[in-house]
């Protein structure tokens, strides 16, 4: 199998910005690079961010094995109180 190319970030808390995901005339958000969102814009208003995020919003992952006991991660190194977060990140540009 080919390996790709591309540049990798380790995770980490702090205000620098990770991925933006959106596109023009519509909502954008920015991953940072804890995982938290940043930066969210609604109806392409780029002057207008919303401060602070607002609480809980987050991505998670929950799974089970059949038969098993599930268990769910908050998708940041900083989790809102009682959630588990992640061990780490890393991100990979290609």
């Amino acid at each position: 199998m080919e390996k790709r190319s591309g540049v990798t970030y380790p995770g980490s808390v702090g205000k620098e910005r990770g991925m933006a995901l959106g596109g023009l005339g519509t909502c954008t958000l920015q991953i940072g690079r804890d995982g938290a969102f940043q930066q969210i814009r609604l109806q392409n208003d780029w002057t207008a961010a919303i401060r602070p995020t607002p609480a809980g919003t987050f991505f998670s992952l929950h799974a089970r094995p059949k038969g098993g006991k599930g268990a769910g991660r908050v998708l940041q190194l900083q989790a809102p109180e009682g959630l588990d977060p992640v061990q780490a990140l890393t991100y990979t540009g290609r």
